[in-house]
């Protein structure tokens, strides 16, 4: 069984939409729109993302409390972790974590190595 810390209080930002994400000189930039705040979460050294919507996920969805204030979470493991494990045969498998972020038509999970940096948007 996969264990999921609850991590948004480190994060410190209210739930939101995801408004881009992309990928500049192999950092990806994750902008979300959270009423009156504007913010950006950067992973420097992420090894894989994927997206997807969330009314899709279900499963996802069932593994996590979501109450409107809980929405970023970490993991050692779990099943995009095994998909990237198997990928490369293990290579890369120590020290990765899982980040998942749940906005509210979309799930964003990203593989990296350290924790992620965050800023305020203009």
């Amino acid at each position: 069984m996969n264990t999921w810390q609850d991590i948004t209080p480190l994060i410190n930002i209210k739930f939101g939409n995801l408004e881009t994400i992309q990928v500049i000189d192999d950092v990806l930039y994750i902008k979300i729109d959270s009423n009156s705040q504007k913010m950006i979460i950067s992973f420097r050294s992420f090894l894989s993302y994927q997206l997807t919507f969330e009314s899709y996920a279900l499963k996802i969805l069932s593994e996590h409390n979501l109450d409107g204030k809980s929405w970023v979470f970490k993991s050692e493991k779990g099943d995009f972790y095994d998909w990237f494990n198997n990928q490369n045969y293990g290579i890369y498998g120590e020290n990765i974590s899982t980040y998942r972020l749940i906005f509210f038509h979309h799930i964003v999970e990203v593989l990296s190595d350290s924790f992620p940096e965050i800023q305020e948007s203009s």
